[in-house]
């Protein structure tokens, strides 16, 4: 479910003026995100076409691309969010009126019988009223309205981003329980073959009763593990069903058999970069505008308030017309309100205090976030080669013992060792690919796309 490009990119357009409004006209001084000196510890790798949503960049499989789309225009999360923005254009279309004219018709007519004569007095007047925004009072109101539509576009737009985020880690834990369940199964059948063989040897004395209780434990351990990972798979099918929102299938049978690959080439370069591509960013600027246009408007609001109305009245008595034209000029100027408007001055300047904090802070926890989530990417990357060479290493272990046991020089159970030996680093690999890609969905979507070039 998308926004209709063209109310999009209106709103959206606001985004370029917003940089110039951190502070009330210099009157409200607190720090921003250009104040502080900030850069990533590790170098990014940064994507082309950054103003594209980051999931059609990061997942090179067009199926999967096609289910998270079909998500975002099924959820009722993200219809409940459009309607948000719809109803905040609403609001702004409300203050724009406010600065417009007004024209109202009026008529009235009835029926007099005086001394036996008939009359039908008829009367209409046409009452047009425009207000004189001489101190800009309307108008900075109208631009909160403007901002606070801004907002709820990026608050739109941030739904969609979290919405995309949890599907596709979701989907990496299906995929993940999918494989180690699988995986689990030919380690049963190793286990069991391996307690076969350990019987054998206790009972041609090779062995001890110890031994065959190990292999027992072991085997029980393996097992106990089937529902959980059947449990996971539901769960994480559920959870698949709920975001797109549909209900749960009664059976998951349409695993994936892949762990999906994701790219970890970002959109943005520089912290400061994270104001146009983060869209809670976005939504918080947006808002800290507001606050300030709120502020400024309750400041101008004490000033002097011109409303210019004109009035043509026409009336008919016994077919005689005559009419009248009137022009009113009204003022009106609160001299004394025992503080009240001090109170409401100094509350807006809070609220604009307040909300530039909570916006520098934001970017700060903003900028924090993606740098860890790229230390550990790099730190996965790392574990998943020495795992890989781990694996390798099992992969030749398990050839020379089957060697070996072919050319008579050892017996099966070696064999069965480097077997269990080479599913425990398979294990390993499975996790360490599903922990590298789900944190790689959260690194895009840290990173986010640069929303004044959104195209759609």
């Amino acid at each position: 479910m998308k926004i209709p490009s063209t109310r999009l990119a209106a709103l959206s357009g606001l985004l370029l003026f917003l940089n110039a409004c951190q502070t009330h006209q210099g009157s409200i001084k607190t720090a921003t995100p250009s104040d502080i000196p900030a850069q990533f510890t590790l170098q990014t790798e940064q994507r082309p076409n950054p103003g594209d949503p980051w999931w059609q960049h990061a997942i090179n499989d067009q199926n999967l691309i096609s289910e998270i789309e079909y998500a975002l225009g099924n959820s009722p999360k993200i219809a409940k969010s459009q309607s948000e923005v719809s109803q905040a254009e609403a609001e702004l279309a409300a203050a724009l009126a406010d600065l417009g004219w007004n024209l109202d018709l009026n008529g009235s007519t009835k029926f007099n019988k005086n001394s036996g004569t008939m009359t039908r007095p008829t009367q209409l007047s046409i009452d047009i009223t425009f207000p004189l925004d001489l101190f800009n009072s309307l108008q900075a109101t109208a631009d909160a309205a403007q901002y606070e539509a801004v907002a709820a576009v990026a608050a739109y737009q941030q739904e969609r981003n979290n919405l995309v985020e949890d599907w596709l880690s979701t989907y990496v834990d299906l995929a993940e329980n999918a494989q180690l369940a699988s995986l689990l199964e030919d380690q049963i059948a190793t286990s069991e073959t391996l307690l076969h063989l350990t019987r054998l040897r206790f009972a041609q004395g090779q062995s001890s009763s110890v031994d065959v209780l190990q292999q027992q434990d072991q085997l029980a351990a393996l097992k106990q593990q089937i529902p959980v990972f059947s449990f996971n798979q539901q769960e994480a099918g559920n959870t698949l069903s709920a975001l797109a929102g549909k209900s749960p299938k009664l059976s998951q049978t349409d695993h994936p058999k892949e762990i999906p690959s994701v790219n970890s080439a970002i959109a943005i370069s520089t912290p400061l970069a994270l104001l146009d591509s983060r869209a809670d960013l976005v939504e918080q600027r947006a808002n800290l505008a507001a606050a300030n246009s709120r502020y400024e408007a309750a400041i101008r609001s004490a000033l002097p308030e011109l409303d210019f109305s004109s009035q043509l009245l026409i009336k008919t008595v016994s077919g005689d017309a005559s009419d009248l034209i009137t022009a009113t000029l009204s003022a009106a100027w609160s001299i004394f309100d025992s503080g009240a408007q001090d109170a409401l001055n100094n509350e807006r300047k809070a609220q604009v205090q307040a909300q530039a904090y909570q916006y520098l802070q934001a970017w700060i926890d903003a900028v924090a976030d993606l740098d860890t989530l790229l230390h550990k990417t790099h730190s996965l990357k790392e574990r998943l080669g020495l795992a890989e060479s781990r694996l390798a290493v099992a992969e030749q272990l398990l050839k020379a013992s089957t060697k070996r046991y072919e050319r008579g020089v050892s017996d099966y159970l070696p064999v069965l060792s480097a077997l269990r030996g080479l599913q425990q680093q398979q294990q390993e690999q499975i996790k360490l690919k599903a922990e590298l890609a789900r944190t790689r969905v959260q690194l895009q979507a840290a990173a986010g796309h640069i929303q004044n070039q959104k195209k759609s």
